[in-house]
Formats: structure tokens, sequence, C-alpha cells
């Protein structure tokens, strides 16, 4: 089967797949084949509307700039933290990286790590506000 860009309007709507799969489900003293059969038989549908959207979603940009906060501390030593150039394509403006010596998955939602976010975000908030006040 060729995959176009736009999977949705392919030929093949995973009929198939799906009649294979309830071919198993229905199989003779299968147990489940009751409670299963009607949620296969509603997937079908959701698959090809993620397929539609994995293909013609695109994301908005982020007009004005943006603050990342990096965790440091990497417990994998495979991973790295994440690049600001990652970033680039998504945020129009100044992307100002600030990073945190903890680990991501494990502290940076303990009070320590979010006072250190907290003193940043209000500095920032403080010079907007200064700047606005100034202009008025």
């Amino acid at each position: 089967m060729v995959v176009s860009q736009n999977p949705i309007d392919e030929q093949d709507d995973g009929s198939n797949i799906d009649a294979d799969i309830l071919l198993f489900v229905n199989r003779e003293g299968d147990a489940l084949q009751d409670g299963v059969r009607p949620y296969i038989e509603r997937f079908t549908p959701v698959r090809w509307q993620l397929y539609w959207l994995y293909w013609n979603h695109t994301s908005a940009k982020c007009r004005s700039g943006i603050i990342l906060f990096r965790a440091m501390i990497q417990t994998d030593p495979s991973k790295q933290p994440i690049s600001p150039d990652a970033w680039k394509p998504n945020v129009m403006g100044e992307i100002e990286v600030f990073d945190v010596d903890r680990t991501y998955a494990e502290e940076m939602d303990q009070p320590a790590p979010l006072a250190e976010i907290g003193h940043v975000l209000v500095q920032r908030l403080n010079v907007i506000h200064t700047t606005e006040a100034k202009e008025l």
C-alpha cells in the first residue's frame, strides 16, 4: 500500500486490520468477545481521526518570547537537557534560558526549584509592569 500525505484519503480504511482483530476476538470460546467487539468497532473512526490530525494539524507559533526552565541534573546519562534551538521553530521572540540544578521528573515540582522559578517570574513581571507604567 502506498501511503500518501493524508492517510484519511487512502482507499484502505483499515477495515482489513479491524476484521482480522474481530476474527481473533470472536473465536469460539472467547470470554471477552462481547465486551471487546464494541470497542473494536468504535476504534476505526478514532484511529483515522488521529491519523488526520497527525498529518494536518499545525501548532500555532508563540508570537512573543518564552522563558525556558531546564532541569540540569539528568538521571539518564544518554539524555541531555533540551536545547533552546529545539523551541526556535515554535517561538518568534527571544528564548531566555534558566538552568535549575534539579532532575526534571523527580524534583522540578518541589518547593526549592519552584521558588527559583517563581523568583525569575516575579523579576520578569516586575520589568513588564514597570515598562508599562512608564509608557502611560
